[in-house]
């Protein structure tokens, strides 16, 4: 009804149904098959088999669907239309197709991930002008990748880093790799080469840890290393090579890093003529740093404020923000008392500006 009042002007239709493709009604599919023509967007958050998704659709700039879809040669009536933006949940994508010509934006996976031929490999042949790419899979895209590249987002459980250097994304202005821990190298100073701004998070609910760069010309880069508790691989020495490595972090005005990164790192001796502003994490529970939180007596272990004592071999700094992070109690008057032991030895190397957080406003006071 309301398609047959809207005379001749574009529509954008939006659905959604969680369940099969039987709940949809058969008037609902024949509609869409009528008004093809007159599309603009088609977000349909269902079953989406029940269509023919091969008849023409000259006007249709959006395409997205949760569900699992393998695109045929005559996608759209098989010839190059409006399409810009094409977002799937799960993507088999064919040897050619003339509609993915003309998309910018394409998001694209397959749940689990695997090796198996979805015809990834094709898809910079496919899509040659993409400027947002959003890919989960294990076999990805052979390059070399679009110039017109602008945002880029890859997750799978492969090695991602030679990627970077392989489709030359050191122009893109926003580049995410997230990667699981199996056959990673940690080695990511090329990856963050010329940050300005440089964090390293512990994501412990999620298990992962995030590095986010910002680089000149707006520039940002975020690598994310998954499901590496519990194995073989260490993630603290490859984080502290990383801070070790001049070149790359010579021109790095803030640096944001849990306290067990920061303290060897600055036992090296490391060269960060630049830095003017340091934040620093403090973890009492922390996987990563051998201190683990004894459930079964409900004992968490006590705050490490030693390694606060290399702070001597930071250079000049401007602010220095100490950031606590409790596991379960909030920390206490005792545990304020042992920073500020720590922190008054240190004398001049300490900046005027000190910010502390994470304790509760009776013990700060």
């Amino acid at each position: 009804m309301a398609a047959s009042r809207s005379r001749q002007l574009p529509l954008d239709l939006e659905y959604s149904e969680r369940y099969g493709p039987d709940t949809i009604c058969q008037s609902i599919v024949d509609a869409v098959h009528r008004y093809m023509p007159r599309l603009r967007s088609f977000k349909w958050i269902s079953d989406i088999r029940r269509f023919n998704l091969c008849l023409p659709a000259p006007q249709l700039r959006e395409f997205c669907s949760e569900w699992a879809y393998t695109i045929p040669r005559d996608f759209l009536g098989g010839s190059a239309g409006a399409l810009r933006v094409l977002h799937l949940g799960e993507a088999k994508f064919p040897v050619e197709c003339p509609a993915l010509a003309t998309v910018t934006d394409l998001r694209a996976g397959c749940p689990g991930y695997g090796c198996l031929d979805l015809g990834f490999r094709r898809i910079f042949d496919l899509c040659p002008r993409l400027e947002i790419l959003d890919l989960h899979y294990d076999v990805l895209p052979a390059g070399p990748a679009p110039r017109t590249l602008r945002k880029v987002s890859l997750e799978a459980r492969r090695n991602l880093l030679p990627l970077y250097k392989e489709w030359e994304l050191e122009p893109v202005a926003d580049v995410l790799l997230s990667t699981g821990a199996l056959n990673v190298d940690f080695k990511i100073s090329t990856f963050i080469s010329g940050a300005l701004d440089l964090s390293v998070f512990y994501m412990y609910y999620d298990s992962q840890v995030r590095i986010v760069a910002q680089l000149p010309g707006a520039r940002l880069r975020t690598y994310i290393c998954r499901e590496f508790v519990g194995s073989s691989l260490e993630p603290i020495p490859a984080l502290i090579d990383m801070l070790l490595d001049g070149p790359a972090v010579s021109e790095m005005h803030t640096l944001t890093v849990p306290l067990g990164v920061l303290g060897p790192a600055l036992a090296a001796m490391p060269r960060w003529p630049s830095l003017t502003r340091l934040s620093v994490h403090i973890y009492q529970h922390s996987k990563f740093e051998g201190r683990h939180y004894d459930y079964y007596h409900k004992i968490p272990p006590r705050f490490e404020w030693r390694p606060l004592a290399l702070l001597r071999n930071a250079p000049p700094l401007e602010t220095l923000d100490i950031r606590v992070h409790p596991s379960g109690a909030s920390p206490t008057l005792e545990d304020a008392r042992d920073l500020a032991a720590r922190l008054v030895p240190l004398g001049r190397s300490i900046p005027r500006e000190v910010h502390v957080h994470g304790f509760p406003e009776d013990v700060s006071r």
